[in-house]
């Protein structure tokens, strides 16, 4: 099991991404990460790559309320980001919507990827690498 650190806006925090789990089928490979800040679980991100299209897709990312809107969503695409960089896969995909409206709306979702340079095309958006 690999961790990488990050840095939250609170330097005081200690916070870190453990891959939980990393399961290939079929051509697609499965992994999933943990967030943990200060030994407290904040967060998760499933990616599947698929090689035969060179493309990552962002299954899921879900940060605790108590750790929204300090930069560790940000952290986990720029994550997923350097993933297929490394695997040299020239796409990433995601399909953004939100259970939890009380956070972030699904169109403001939509608005925060377009921030952070990727683009809508029907129900999903991606960026190429």
């Amino acid at each position: 099991m690999s961790k990488r650190s990050f840095t939250s806006a609170n330097k005081e925090q200690h916070s870190e991404l453990e891959e939980s789990y990393k399961v290939a089928r079929e051509g697609v490979e499965t992994i999933g990460l943990r967030l943990v800040v200060d030994n407290n679980k904040a967060g998760e991100m499933v990616v599947k790559m698929r090689a035969e299209t060179a493309t990552l897709f962002i299954e899921e990312i879900q940060i605790e309320k108590k750790y929204r809107r300090k930069g560790f969503g940000t952290q986990l695409v720029r994550y997923a980001e350097d993933i297929a960089r490394s695997c040299r896969l020239t796409r990433i995909e995601l399909r953004p919507f939100t259970t939890d409206e009380s956070s972030m709306s699904t169109p403001g979702l939509r608005q925060w990827y377009s921030r952070i340079g990727y683009t809508e095309t029907g129900d999903s958006m991606y960026k190429a690498c």
